[in-house]
């Protein structure tokens, strides 16, 4: 929305996408490096303002025209094509404006900024010994005055504020379901003060809902970045499935139950959103997946079966399994139950309780297991309980029929309404706290039965 807005005509402020973070990796990360990197997008949105409107280049001071110029040959000039262009699509408010600068000047990015500097009429600027040195300076010091300068210059070109929007912290080869190595890569920027509040700019962040736990017990101000949490209630995922059936139907269809057999057990429509794991997009590629199968063999009738649901959903969650944990896919697939102990794993992978502990510990920061307390262990000491945080990884390897996976190894906390994956007979509730009783408390086939 914030990129989208910044586009119209009358946006007031700059709206830069953060997101490319292979630069940082390669340098070793820290501070600095992300520095360096925002004064780079911003540097290139200053430009293709100017190269719209090179006349605006003399409301700014002689030093402001300095700084323009070190940093265009020091952020920009130096880059090659590919980096070019992964940095013009960051700078969002100019739309295509930046994209026309390199198609009108072509040849190499150093020849072309050095053309702009010639329209702006900044190709005569004399910088300073004293400058020179401070942009070629990688200390945080350096790195953030050029960044606080050229904030306040975007602001004097016309724009109240620079927004940066930070996203795909978790999309690198290196943080992929990896909570803890997507904290570190983030860590040094989220939490410096002084560059978050670097006047005239503003940071939204937007994280894997995983990194919170890490970056709060490594210096993330709750008191001074405010964070929110965002996800879908199942009436919102119910809602929005509906809107897009009736979107993609002419208004014909406002539930997937249509498009499923009467004889059908189970309400489809919800069991996608159960499933979805609080995903929306998740939940379109379950369904897709769903009809997919369906389409794909010829004999079968109008309308999806029960065995071409439970089919869909069986081969989407081997795919959503393998494409978040695939690492640890063929060890998931080992283990029979939705909770489980150390002790259990040990038997099951027939190592010792330490080799079991350290595979537990590199599954958790992957968002695909959890803590769930303890269980009873009569005579001796009660045994911390873990447990999958996603049915569709225990469907996935499951010998069982989805139905039965529904009934036994997934059910509802009456005070919360949360759904617990587990094998217990009874467990306090994860979320709330609540004691959960297996016979007192509803299935998550129960929740998804037609009637209930």
């Amino acid at each position: 929305m914030i990129e989208r807005e910044a586009v119209g005509p009358d946006a007031a402020y700059l709206c830069l996408t953060y997101d490319a973070f292979a630069p940082v990796v390669a340098s070793g990360g820290g501070l600095a490096a992300h520095q360096l990197e925002l004064c780079r997008v911003l540097t290139l949105a200053i430009l293709a303002h100017l190269q719209e409107d090179s006349v605006e280049a003399v409301f700014l001071s002689d030093h402001e025209r300095q700084i323009v110029k070190i940093a265009a040959q020091q952020f920009v000039g130096g880059l090659g094509l590919g980096e070019y262009q992964a940095a013009v699509a960051a700078v969002k408010t100019l739309g295509d404006k930046a994209a026309d600068f390199w198609k009108k000047y072509g040849g190499p990015v150093a020849a072309g900024v050095a053309l702009l500097m010639k329209k702006a009429g900044l190709d005569d600027v004399n910088i300073s010994i004293a400058l020179e040195q401070q942009a070629q300076d990688s200390s945080t010091a350096s790195t953030y005055y050029f960044l606080s300068q050229l904030v306040a210059i975007a602001r004097k070109l016309g724009w109240d504020a620079v927004y940066f929007l930070v996203d795909k912290v978790d999309e690198t080869p290196a943080t992929t379901n990896n909570a803890e190595a997507a904290g570190k890569l983030i860590r040094d920027l989220v939490t410096d003060l002084p560059t978050l509040e670097t006047p005239g700019a503003a940071f939204k962040f937007f994280f894997w809902d995983q990194m919170e736990q890490y970056l709060r017990m490594n210096g993330l101000r709750g008191d001074r970045v405010e964070i929110v949490n965002l996800g879908w209630t199942v009436g919102e995922l119910s809602q929005m499935l509906a809107r897009r059936l009736a979107a993609f139907s002419g208004g014909k269809l406002t539930s997937f139950n249509q498009l499923v057999d009467e004889t059908a057990t189970v309400d489809g429509h919800l069991l996608l959103v159960y499933l979805s794991h609080g995903s929306p997009r998740d939940m379109i590629r379950m369904a897709r997946s769903i009809v997919k199968e369906h389409t794909r063999m010829p004999n079968e009738p109008a309308k999806i079966s029960s065995r071409t649901l439970a089919r869909g959903i069986t081969e989407f969650s081997k795919e959503s399994t393998l494409e978040k944990f695939g690492r640890f896919q063929s060890d998931f697939s080992r283990i029979p139950s939705a909770s489980f102990t150390l002790t259990e794993l040990a038997s099951v992978f027939k190592i010792s309780t330490t080799g079991v502990t350290n595979k537990v510990n590199a599954w958790i920061p992957t968002g695909a297991v959890r803590a769930l307390g303890t269980r009873p262990n009569p005579g001796a000491k009660p045994l911390n309980l873990y447990g999958f945080t996603d049915l569709r990884i225990v469907i996935a390897s499951s010998s069982e029929s989805i139905g039965d996976v529904l009934n036994t190894k997934a059910i509802e906390c009456g005070d919360c309404a949360n759904v617990i994956y587990a094998d217990e007979a009874e467990l306090d509730c994860p979320n709330c706290g609540s004691k959960v009783v297996r016979g007192e408390a509803r299935s998550l086939l129960d929740i998804c039965g037609l009637g209930s």
